[in-house]
């Protein structure tokens, strides 16, 4: 039995999220240019947003892999999702 389910939040900005999310959606600007639609969504819960850009700044700070590494891992999981 397969079933789709499709979510549908809506994208947040730095002017209509909560929390600590405004601040990120900032620096995401600042850093590529744009705020990628995933981050929007996940601003709609400021917890899972600030979890998640932890995450990814620690990764690409402290994993020890180059960053060609880090790429390849995250188009591995890209693969698998």
């Amino acid at each position: 039995m397969s079933a789709e389910y499709k979510i549908t939040l809506p994208l947040q900005t730095a002017e209509s999220a909560s929390g600590d999310a405004p601040e990120g959606l900032r620096k995401a600007r600042q850093a590529m240019g744009f705020v990628p639609n995933m981050y929007g969504a996940m601003a709609n819960s400021p917890a899972l947003f600030s979890g998640y850009s932890t995450g990814y700044g620690r990764f690409r700070a402290e994993s020890g892999f180059t960053s060609v590494e880090q790429e390849v891992v995250f188009l591995i999981i890209s693969r698998g999702n």
